[in-house]
């Protein structure tokens, strides 16, 4: 793993997304995929919030998704340089509690729940279990 918790860093580009997703609209990257649902987030700056085996929370998303090393870039910057970048490209979010927001994740990530179980990665498919269970807790 690159980043450690409090690490400032730069979501993919939207381009990148485009460029590199498939006929579901999800890009693999090892064993867990950037979902079409993550790609609002394309082009944010987060914070590391914590670090698994494989995967990262970052604050950005309040915990919904996991993120891997290949969905990130390196900041180069501090955070007030970071925030100053972003001024003016500010983009309103649904609040993660919103049971709506809550009820849309659960229902990607138990579709990559299905993708995965099918395709026999049951490392991936725990984690997202995990994720879902996360969700379902917060309703």
């Amino acid at each position: 793993m690159k980043h450690k918790v409090g690490d400032k860093v730069k979501i993919r580009s939207k381009e990148w997304y485009e460029k590199e997703k498939d006929e579901d609209g999800c890009v693999k990257c090892n064993d867990i995929y950037f979902m079409n649902a993550m790609s609002i987030y394309c082009g944010r700056h987060a914070v590391i919030k914590s670090v698994g085996l494989d995967t990262y929370d970052i604050d950005s998303d309040g915990g919904s998704f996991l993120w891997t090393d290949e969905m990130l870039e390196d900041t180069g910057c501090s955070v007030n340089e970071c925030e100053k970048e972003e001024q003016g490209h500010i983009i309103t979010l649904p609040a993660p509690s919103d049971p709506q927001v809550l009820l849309n994740q659960i229902s990607t990530l138990t579709q990559t729940l299905d993708v995965l179980c099918t395709t026999g990665r049951a490392k991936s498919a725990n984690i997202v279990e995990e994720k879902i269970m996360q969700l379902i807790e917060k309703l």
